[in-house]
């Protein structure tokens, strides 16, 4: 199961390019049908749930879930509020929404063979554009990981709320699942894998500009920023 959470609050986006992030259009197509379609790709025949307010975030090949109510957690960080769609079978992925996803990046995510809590992002500063911090992009897991998945979410919001964090809650929940203090930057672990590419989410006007200016400045060297697509039944190197 893949799961996809759009439904925060995007205060810093406030509705740039006319609408939320997720819905924002980007070299000709909306952050979220494009994430869906490269998740086919790359998943295919995993079930994909889009976690979001409203119709608009309808994507065909994906199921529209409600946001569930604040006591299942909704709104305290984008990992607990997935917490009633978890699959008590199989591996669960959460992705973020608001997420420019190349293809060498979707090959990470899913590659084969991973076990225990995996978590995708990039652990400092950009190589392609303005961003001067890490970032957490994806995680998946395995029903044997939830109890110990959702203390440490529970222990991420207690310290939000009594207000020792100045960082993301995805990334206080894995510096406390991996032993880390959170008031230093994050370290990759055995359990962390690292994606410095094209791939960028984006929480502000500001950080969609910096990325476009990457684009342009790889568009320009003639560097190519992207393996091609998969073939016709080309299974995912």
């Amino acid at each position: 199961m893949i799961l996809i959470p759009c439904a925060g609050a995007g205060k810093r986006w406030q509705d740039f390019l006319g609408g939320p992030k997720h819905l924002a259009v980007v070299e000709g197509a909306r952050l979220i049908d494009r994430l869906v379609s490269r998740l086919h790709e790359y998943a295919p025949g995993q079930a994909i749930g889009i976690i979001a307010p409203d119709q608009r975030y309808h994507v065909p090949g994906a199921a529209l879930l409600a946001p569930p109510p604040p006591e299942f957690g909704c709104g305290i960080d984008k990992i607990h509020c997935c917490w009633p769609y978890w699959s008590a079978n199989y591996r669960t992925w959460i992705i973020w929404g608001d997420l420019w996803l190349s293809r060498a990046g979707a090959r990470r995510i899913f590659e084969p063979g991973k076990s225990g809590i995996q978590w995708f992002g990039r652990c400092g500063p950009s190589a392609r554009n303005h961003k001067a911090w890490g970032e957490i992009w994806a995680l998946s897991f395995e029903p044997p990981d939830v109890p110990d998945l959702l203390s440490a979410c529970c222990h991420a919001a207690y310290l939000d709320a009594a207000g020792y964090l100045d960082q993301g809650r995805a990334r206080t929940v894995y510096q406390l699942l991996h032993g880390q203090d959170v008031r230093e930057f994050a370290r990759p672990s055995p359990e962390w894998t690292e994606i410095d590419d094209e791939t960028e989410d984006f929480d502000s006007p500001r950080d969609l500009a910096g990325w476009q200016w990457g684009r342009l400045q790889s568009a320009a060297t003639d560097k190519p920023t992207e393996p091609p697509p998969l073939r016709p039944g080309q299974a995912a190197p």
